[in-house]
């Protein structure tokens, strides 16, 4: 079996990705009349692989019903991977970052996956 290296992995992310904007939120202030407003600094032309998971389907007395989870990889060492903090697909779809897992090879992190929520 060939294990692919944490470069092998980076570069496929480079080549297949799509690419998308992270919002990053970097404090919230409120007006003079009390309503919030958020400080964004947008990064672009990053590369992330989005992907879905279906988990496994609960039965209903309706009908069965499968569970859902959608991910985006993103190299090792993109920066601005913060829960609450969204990512912006091409098409507008906006995802807000739930959890960030770092998977590693070998003791060193080789991807990042975002798990995210539509909104």
């Amino acid at each position: 079996m060939i294990n692919p290296t944490i470069s092998q992995i980076n570069k496929a992310i480079q080549w297949f990705g799509e690419t998308v904007s992270i919002k990053v939120f970097s404090g919230e202030t409120y007006s003079d009349y009390g309503d919030l407003t958020s400080a964004t600094t947008s990064l672009t032309s990053v590369k992330a692989i989005f992907n879905t998971y279906g988990l496994t389907q609960n039965f209903q007395p309706e009908g069965q019903f499968s569970e859902i989870r959608y991910s985006f990889f993103f190299d090792k060492d993109q920066t601005g991977l913060d829960v609450d903090n969204h990512i912006i697909r091409v098409n507008g779809e906006e995802w807000k970052i739930n959890k960030v897992n770092k998977h590693a090879i070998y003791g060193n992190t080789a991807v990042q996956e975002t798990m995210v929520s539509n909104g």
